[in-house]
């Protein structure tokens, strides 16, 4: 009884969502065609309109659709019919396909492999189409904001097509114009994706593990963003200020007075494709591959915002190996804290600490209820075995052992930030494209100079101070909120509204681990209370031992009774 619930609640918001019933047959006759008819095998006749469209949807096909899910095909063989589906279906679904293609937290491994290949290619759009955009956002016809337009498009994608032009002063550039309706288009496939969402839940509940509805919505704000090229126009202008010291990279300049949030007028640069660069002796390859990785960990670990889309058609190169970033409508942020975990992942890497990377990536993670940890730390050890062991570490798949343990975090419902999947995507990408022109290039090593930065920066005095500030303000906070909670509990007590219940479940392991976590916290708190309040009075010098203030060297003493007790909890480990 609680399926068919579940399945009318979903057809009556199929009612209230749907904008489009005709796209949503279309979209119903390509899947089954390609073998979801699953997803349309339960439906109430409560809604006349969704199950006639899914009727003639079925007399489309000149079999009748398998319902059953198709658990007995291999997961290569239903991403194959996933890629085939989502080109035929369109835009909206391309793009779907394009950035799942880019989160091995979200789906498995073989699809995101297979949606790489996704092709992104379609008619153009017509002159006259390109006319109403301009009048619509700019109020005027092209030849109106450019001396010269060519009609013909560089290239036409889903979403937008290109076109060169030229300024009045002379500069050629080039234009990035929307396709009219396609935000229209993206909204009414969103609902249907929604709606195909809770389907998948409700045929399959094994879905569950990989969060359909959580999926369409990250899709949903991806492709948001990439919808606003005012967005975009201030991407490339952020790249611009961070790399102006790198004369080895070029960034577009963006013309804002011939741009909107549906128009992007950058500069016309004149390259090659990176690979067809070496291929044709262009570029030098090794020096290439070392800038392009050297320009990744600089955005990774000195500014923490970076390109997301990094294939190697996005990447020109210009005369004396020049780099050249295009199409800067996907970018990832990292905080300083993701930064410091990516890094102390690569050391880990680098000493082969199975340990240490089980630990990072478990606090990268985003529990969904209580994790097995000792065998989450025994696949950390299994994978990092198979990628590390006997191998030299200039040879080592970064990237392809950060996909694998991100995967593996998945299978005990740990879900894996955006940034830090994009990050791993990111430098896959370049990695393998780095190794492809420089089989030699040693990742680990190329990485260290940014690495060894970002270590000093981190036990700077000004951030220790600065943490120390931190540390000292949550303390005093936690001691203000202390005697309110501990008044309310004592009334609570007295008037009978104070009940404790405990459940003997078997984990006294996690109890202890916890009550050691809780201690070494409590420990750490003060070894850090007691270094920064030594660093904090060293300006008060009157009186002083050996040369120091006094003040500071007792507080410094103080610290090494905590700091002892550390350092061997940390040995012991």
């Amino acid at each position: 009884m609680s399926t068919l619930r579940s399945v009318y609640t979903n057809i009556v918001a199929a009612r209230t969502t749907f904008r489009d019933v005709r796209r949503f047959r279309q979209i119903a006759a390509v899947l089954m065609r390609h073998g979801f008819g699953f997803l349309f095998g339960r439906f109430s006749k409560k809604d006349r309109a969704v199950a006639r469209a899914v009727d003639e949807a079925r007399q489309e096909m000149e079999a009748e659709p398998d319902t059953q899910p198709p658990t007995q095909l291999s997961t290569t063989v239903i991403a194959k019919r996933l890629r085939h589906a989502f080109e035929e279906l369109g835009p909206t679904f391309i793009k779907f396909g394009q950035i799942l293609s880019t989160r091995p937290d979200l789906v498995p491994v073989e699809i995101c492999s297979e949606f790489q290949g996704l092709q992104d290619d379609v008619e153009p759009m017509t002159l006259d189409d390109v006319r109403l955009v301009f009048q619509e956002e700019l109020g005027r016809k092209p030849l109106d904001v450019f001396a010269e337009f060519e009609e013909e498009p560089l290239a036409a994608a889903s979403v937008a097509q290109v076109h060169k032009a030229r300024l009045e002063l002379g500069d050629e550039v080039a234009v990035k114009v929307q396709r009219p309706g396609i935000r229209k288009i993206i909204d009414a496939d969103l609902d249907i994706l929604y709606f195909l969402a809770r389907q998948l839940l409700e045929v399959v509940p094994e879905a569950r593990l990989f969060d359909p509805l959580g999926i369409v919505g990250e899709f949903e704000k991806a492709i948001r963003k990439e919808l606003d090229f005012a967005q975009e126009a201030r991407n490339i202008e952020r790249f611009e200020r961070n790399f102006k010291d790198v004369d080895y990279l070029k960034v577009p300049k963006v013309y804002r007075e011939c741009s909107s949030g549906r128009i992007l007028t950058m500069e016309f640069i004149r390259g090659t494709k990176i690979t067809e660069a070496v291929e044709r002796g262009l570029a030098d390859p090794e020096i290439v591959a070392r800038r392009t990785l050297a320009l990744l960990f600089r955005q990774f670990f000195q500014v923490g915002f970076f390109h997301g889309d990094l294939h190697p058609g996005n990447i020109l190169v210009l005369p004396e190996n020049r780099i050249c970033y295009l199409d800067f409508g996907l970018v990832g942020r990292l905080t300083p804290e993701m930064r410091d975990r990516i890094v102390d992942m690569l050391f880990a890497v680098s000493k082969r600490d199975y340990d240490a990377l089980g630990r990072i990536l478990f606090e990268m993670g985003e529990r969904e209820g209580p994790v097995d940890y000792d065998a989450f730390m025994a696949d950390v050890h299994e994978i990092g075995e198979r990628y590390l062991e006997s191998v030299p570490l200039g040879e080592v798949d970064v990237g392809g052992l950060f996909q694998e343990l991100v995967q593996g975090a998945m299978r005990y419902r740990m879900r894996i930030q955006t940034a830090y999947t994009m990050s791993t995507k990111a430098l896959m990408t370049v990695e393998g494209l780095g190794k492809r022109l420089a089989p030699e290039m040693d990742v680990i090593e190329e990485a260290q100079p940014f690495v060894r930065e970002l270590l000093k920066e981190r036990y700077s005095p000004d951030r220790l101070l600065k943490k120390g500030g931190d540390v000292l303000h949550g303390l005093s906070r936690m001691a203000r909120q202390v005697p309110p909670v501990v008044t309310r509990l004592a009334e609570d007590i007295d008037q009978g509204r104070f009940t404790l219940k405990v459940d003997d479940i078997g984990r006294q392991k996690e109890v202890e681990d916890r009550r050691r976590t809780d201690k070494i916290v409590i420990v750490g708190l003060s070894w850090s209370v007691f270094l920064v309040s030594g660093v904090l009075a060293l300006p008060y010098d009157e009186y002083t031992i050996l040369g120091l203030p006094a003040v500071s060297v007792i507080a410094w003493l103080l610290s090494l009774a905590p700091g002892t007790v550390l350092f061997w909890n940390w040995w012991r480990r």
